[in-house]
């Protein structure tokens, strides 16, 4: 179990060092950078994506932390039934024209893991 501080650590972590720089567009990992900086300068911004009944019963919070073991086996089910799971980044009016898909293969999720595992450490052993 992590908190959502954790959670959104590890996930701004995640992209910053896993995703952004394997997208090829630089407009894209530019709003991409500025997104993350959104986020950790206001979490709040992403609780209607965590309340979202659908996101909610995945995540199964208890006491503002967040089952990251259901996380992950909904993931790796989705990547294991499908090959991957895309995430498409539609066009920005004024910035860029360039439609970009991400997909997630197991390895992704893995790698994710190790960050939200390393929050959830780091937090344990203060």
């Amino acid at each position: 179990m992590v908190t959502k501080k954790e959670l959104l650590r590890a996930v701004v972590a995640y992209i910053k060092a896993e995703v952004i720089p394997h997208i090829e567009d630089k407009p894209t990992q530019m709003v991409m950078s500025a997104a993350l900086y959104a986020v950790n300068a206001k979490p709040a911004i992403v609780d209607p994506f965590l309340n979202n009944p659908i996101v909610a019963s995945v995540l199964q919070g208890e006491s503002d932390l967040y089952d990251t073991e259901t996380i992950f086996k909904v993931l790796n089910s989705l990547v294991e039934e499908y090959g991957g799971i895309p995430v498409k980044i539609p066009p920005i009016k004024f910035i860029t024209s360039t439609e970009n898909t991400l997909t997630f293969r197991s390895g992704d999720i893995e790698k994710l893991e190790e960050y939200v595992n390393k929050a959830k450490e780091n937090r344990e052993n203060a």
